[in-house]
């Protein structure tokens, strides 16, 4: 069956005019505080997107809007770059980033809440931009597609195929009648945790900006800041507690919070990825602060308060840095970077593969062991009392493995422009697990600008094939996806 390629250009039109849109709040602030350049680049970038997007949805009205997964997934990926490219433009016209490949490396590394950076002095950018940057990741967080979703039966179409596109081999449950009314219920947690976490920053003597950007960063799993050296910049054990809570809260199901709204703590207490969460970054965080301990690193008390933390940063893929973990023994440093694989909570704002994949992915590696020792038995593999059917478990197998293969396509490519290898493998998973901060020459506050331009590139395309967790990219480049007949 051929494209609905009227009611893909409908909905990349109308994601154009929601960026452009949500850059007026910066364009305001360069304007108040006199950023003459910014306020041009913010300008001229959101009449562009909303004229183009206005134009396309004029031309496309009265057309079929029926999507199949195909074009839902083609629509997802186009949402993404648009958003992406669309995001590019603020940061090229008012001259903060003329180059390109910087510039939507920028871009990307926002929207796909890496948190990466290529800008060697962000204190000195102007504070419309930061604020850019920052809002950008926080839009990304929950999914730019999924607030679409919930504006899309205004344009006469259905969103459930490009949230299916959006979050392959992984369901949001209906949470209401209609995934529109489930996505507008998502949005109202994740803003409601937002500006509790402003409010409770605010509290902690931060500026009432400083506690909008660190919110946006943390509750997004981003971690972008507005200092060039991040939480250091305050050394706050109270901002690091607050900070770290939220990271936690935004890696858990958000399916799970409108649950604890509705009271219905038997959902909550049964979810076996919820527990596999905590029970994992517990274990995780004890061992890291033992090591830390053991090795003199640090004192008991510090140990415990940048042991935890990084854990926590790393494991809800963040990338928030409380301390110079670069300097920390091998041990931590390894078991900081596999756990920045596993990654938050399926329909969270983390990213990686997820902890349900990894309990699936554990409990067949046991169910291997015991039929090596019981040949002729029956075993099954169960979530939460209920049995998981072998195509569900299969495609979580066939994820993990294509999601691995990836990652070493990406560290083969990173290595033709570093010359420590150990880098190469570094970055990649840094950017496909959307973690941004890493061990090696980027540093602990996720520093590309040393990378060459093509690099860049495609460091954004590995950004991006994360955040979409792999299929919904790597399926562009099949023939299948393109032919009509299939």
């Amino acid at each position: 069956m051929a494209l609905n390629k009227a009611a893909i250009i409908k909905i990349a039109g109308f994601l154009a005019v929601v960026i452009g849109l949500a850059m007026m709040p910066s364009f305001i602030m360069a304007f108040r505080f006199h950023e003459q350049e910014a306020a041009h680049g913010f300008g001229v970038s959101a009449a562009m997107a909303i004229g183009i997007g206005m134009t396309s949805l004029w031309f496309t009205r009265g057309k079929s809007s029926a999507l199949k997964i195909r074009d839902g997934m083609l629509a997802v990926f186009l949402g993404w770059l648009i958003a992406s490219l669309t995001g590019t433009f603020p940061y090229m016209i008012s001259g903060t980033l003329p180059y390109f490949p910087d510039a939507f490396f920028e871009s990307v590394s926002g929207f796909t809440t890496t948190g990466a950076t290529v800008i060697g002095d962000i204190e000195a950018l102007p504070r419309s931009i930061v604020f850019w940057r920052s809002f950008c990741q926080w839009l990304g967080g929950m999914g730019i597609l999924v607030f679409v979703i919930s504006i899309l039966p205004a344009l006469g179409i259905n969103g459930y195929n490009i949230l299916r596109a959006e979050t392959p081999g992984l369901v949001l449950e209906k949470l209401d009648g209609r995934h529109q009314d489930s996505a507008r219920k998502l949005y109202l947690v994740y803003i409601g945790l937002t500006l509790t976490q402003i409010l409770l920053l605010y509290a902690g003597d931060l500026t009432l900006f400083d506690s909008v950007i660190f919110s946006f960063g943390s509750i997004a799993s981003s971690g972008l800041t507005g200092y060039n050296n991040g939480l250091l910049h305050f050394g706050s054990a109270y901002l690091e507690a607050v900070i770290a809570l939220f990271m936690i809260l935004s890696c858990v199901n958000f399916s799970l919070f409108y649950y604890a709204l509705k009271k219905d703590f038997l959902k909550i207490w049964k979810n076996t990825e919820l527990k596999a969460y905590l029970a994992i970054m517990a274990v995780a965080a004890a061992v890291v602060s033992l090591d830390l301990r053991l090795t003199d690193t640090y004192d008991t008390a510090q140990s415990l308060r940048y042991g935890v933390f990084q854990t926590i940063s790393f494991m809800t893929t963040t990338g928030n840095a409380s301390a110079d973990f670069v300097a920390w023994p091998s041990f931590s440093k390894t078991l900081l970077m596999i756990l920045s694989f596993i990654g938050g909570s399926s329909a969270s704002t983390g990213g990686a593969i997820k902890v349900i994949r990894i309990v699936v992915l554990s409990k067949l590696i046991w169910r291997s062991f015991s039929m090596r020792i019981h040949s002729n038995a029956v075993i099954g593999v169960k979530i939460q009392g209920k049995p998981l059917d072998s195509t569900t478990a299969n495609a979580i197998v066939a994820f993990f493995f294509t999601y691995m293969a990836v990652f070493l396509f990406g560290a083969f490519i990173i290595s033709l422009d570093v010359e420590d290898l150990s880098t190469a493998f570094l970055a990649s998973s840094a950017l496909l697990n959307n973690t941004g901060a890493s061990f090696g020459q980027m540093g602990i506050f996720a520093n590309y600008e040393q990378f060459a331009g093509p690099t860049k590139i495609f460091m954004s395309v590995l950004m991006l094939t994360g955040r979409l967790e792999i299929y919904t990219v790597l399926l562009l480049g099949s023939r299948t996806f393109w032919n009509p007949n299939k």
